[in-house]
């Protein structure tokens, strides 16, 4: 009776380490997911809620549930090959010029990276061992519970990483990136390399929007560059582009009251600068043609656009700072002949922090 009752509570202590130990990476995963939505611009919000399965099968193991310990280890097993295959294409696909800048320019980036890989690795091979041990699987017969195999998941975990290793290359080599890497090129010239480590398609009624980010480094610095662009559907009617500059539309048409009045908004979008920072933008129809005189004309909406949230906080990507405008430009867009698609813009920029400042309220002459 000792004995058994030993082997009660050895496994019961063995699921409450497990239990611990995946509630603490789904609480980190879920922070992360917050942290990235609340750095989010408007319209481009997204939560990522996967930290959540982690967290509760922690909860079940850490109440004893053996039926959840049985889908635990199953689950790391699968991912185990999927982790080493991960990593290894990420150190394949990387240029080594892009790791020795990184071991000069940034090299807490670069550790954070190894050790967050080699940390789920290890805690995936630790979880596979500890849910396997001999205590887990008696209490598990003695249960009734079946004893799963442990060949099945690392086939399918090894069948899974080669699609995954062709998505890994399309994301750096891709025509996107490739894209991409010679709109960067245009922007900051060919003083950098680029290497494109990640990448963004979203598909909406307008279009496909496609972000790429952009690495782009030299034995100085490094740097992120986003790069966006919108492909709009056959059919669609796209934002107007207010310059030529790339413009990654966040939000739609929509009607703002200011004043008493209401406006009409083209929509609103990201823009990418000439020197890779982002900036938000405002895109309003008007009934003239618009000119710098018009500048004060600008300011309501542009105060309205910052009170609502249209901006976009500092972010950072792989440890790299992600650099963003000060500033909120708003788009006059004058259109005679709306048929023709041929459209009049001019563009302001303001200072953000100065439109957080209690100002006088003007008004604007917009179609509506």
């Amino acid at each position: 009776m000792n004995d058994k009752t030993k082997t009660m509570n050895d496994h019961l202590k063995i699921l409450k380490y497990s239990g611990v130990l995946l509630v603490i990476v789904g609480a980190i995963s879920l922070a992360r997911g917050l942290d990235h939505l609340l750095r989010a611009p408007v319209g481009l919000i997204s939560f990522n809620i996967t930290g959540t399965l982690p967290l509760l099968a922690g909860i079940f193991l850490i109440r004893g549930s053996l039926r959840v310990a049985g889908w635990v280890w199953w689950g790391a097993a699968l991912f185990v090959p999927l982790c080493i295959a991960w990593c290894a294409m990420n150190i394949l696909v990387t240029p080594p010029g892009l790791i020795l800048a990184q071991l000069r320019l940034s090299p807490g980036a670069l550790l954070w990276g190894i050790g967050y890989s080699a940390g789920m690795t290890g805690s995936l091979i630790w979880l596979v061992r500890s849910l396997r041990c001999e205590a887990v699987l008696q209490a598990r017969l003695s249960q009734g519970l079946r004893l799963l195999s442990l060949r099945a998941p690392v086939v399918l975990g090894c069948v899974l990483s080669l699609p995954m290793a062709f998505f890994l290359l399309c994301v750096a080599n891709g025509p996107e990136a490739q894209h991409a890497k010679a709109i960067a090129c245009q922007n900051l010239g060919p003083a950098y390399q680029y290497f494109a480590n990640s990448q963004y398609i979203r598909s909406g009624p307008l279009g496909k929007n496609i972000a790429v980010n952009v690495v782009a480094y030299n034995d100085r610095e490094m740097r992120m560059v986003p790069v966006q662009w919108c492909e709009a559907r056959a059919g669609a009617v796209a934002q107007t582009q207010t310059s030529p500059n790339l413009e990654l539309p966040a939000t739609g048409q929509d009607t703002w009251r200011i004043g008493g009045t209401d406006y009409r908004i083209e929509g609103t979008a990201i823009i990418t600068l000439a020197n890779g920072d982002l900036m938000p933008i405002v895109k309003a129809r008007c009934d003239f043609v618009p000119g710098k005189q018009h500048e004060a004309l600008a300011r309501p909406l542009a105060k309205y656009a910052v009170d609502h949230g249209y901006t976009i906080r500092e972010a950072s990507n792989n440890g790299l700072r992600q650099q963003v405008s000060p500033n909120i430009g708003i788009a006059f867009i004058y259109k005679p002949d709306p048929g023709s698609g041929r459209a009049r813009c001019w563009r302001y920029s303001f200072d953000i922090q100065e439109l957080r400042c209690p100002q006088s309220a003007g008004t604007l002459a917009l179609a509506h």
